[in-house]
């Protein structure tokens, strides 16, 4: 088991995206928005998108947020030239296993432009959301951490004699609850990082338990959430963060 990650969107300002073989209509730009209200998708079976941050980054894993993305590939390229001269394979094409979201670290080097294919996908298959992140590990969790809890929302039907009839599920939600106890004061700037791009400025953010796996989960904290991190006997420590995500 490895350190957890925190994935989220911080795109130099004027980043450019350009979308090919997608459905008409679509704006590859939306996918640089945390949210899933907007989406790009193929027309037939590959999605290619180019995006251009406008300086070099370096970037050391991407993470994606949509809908039927299981058994998709996934490939990524770099370059200083804009695919000129330049085109370094980043991600060899390899099946996404998330069917909501998934990740994929590479090794980290500066790029300007990257490439992203999908192939092997359907006009059913969505992306929401592309991030990309230095592979900056956090603090392992505090123990106790529930990685698996969600909850149903869902109406009862119940007959006038008391059976019960069946039920209309609404909804099924990943409800974690984010604890890491007393961090350094170096281990706190991460999480003031992160409160910065996805508190401050309320976004949603990929959550992955462990870098060492291919799980990730796309969410965002609860509204009312207040970020703290006290000091105590020389440590900060970091308020719970209240962590829901969409159940697959």
């Amino acid at each position: 088991m490895k350190q957890p990650l925190l994935i989220y969107g911080n795109y130099p300002s004027g980043t450019l995206a350009a979308l090919v073989n997608g459905a008409a209509g679509q704006v590859a730009a939306d996918v640089l928005q945390a949210n899933e209200d907007t989406f790009v998708s193929p027309a037939a079976t590959t999605l290619t998108l180019t995006l251009d941050l406008l300086t070099p980054m370096a970037y050391a894993c991407i993470a994606l947020a949509g809908e039927q993305l299981n058994g998709v590939l996934l490939s990524l390229n770099g370059s200083t030239d804009n695919f000129a001269a330049s085109n370094v394979p980043l991600v060899a094409s390899s099946p996404l296993t998330g069917f909501t979201a998934a990740w994929r670290p590479y090794t980290s080097a500066a790029y300007r432009y990257l490439h992203i294919t999908l192939t092997g996908a359907t006009t059913a298959t969505r992306l929401y959301h592309l991030a990309f992140s230095p592979m900056t590990l956090f603090p392992f969790l505090a123990d106790g951490a529930d990685l698996e809890a969600f909850v149903t929302a869902a109406n009862h039907i119940i007959s006038p004699q008391g059976h019960f009839l069946g039920s209309q599920k609404t909804k099924t939600e990943r409800k974690i609850s984010l604890s890491w106890g007393q961090v350094t004061e170096q281990e706190y700037l991460l999480f003031d990082e992160w409160a910065v791009s996805c508190v401050r400025s309320p976004q949603a953010f990929f959550l992955v338990p462990d870098s060492d796996l291919t799980t990730v989960h796309f969410g965002y904290t609860e509204p009312a959430y207040t970020f703290s991190a006290p000091m105590k006997n020389g440590l900060r420590s970091i308020a719970r963060i209240p962590f829901t995500s969409r159940f697959a």
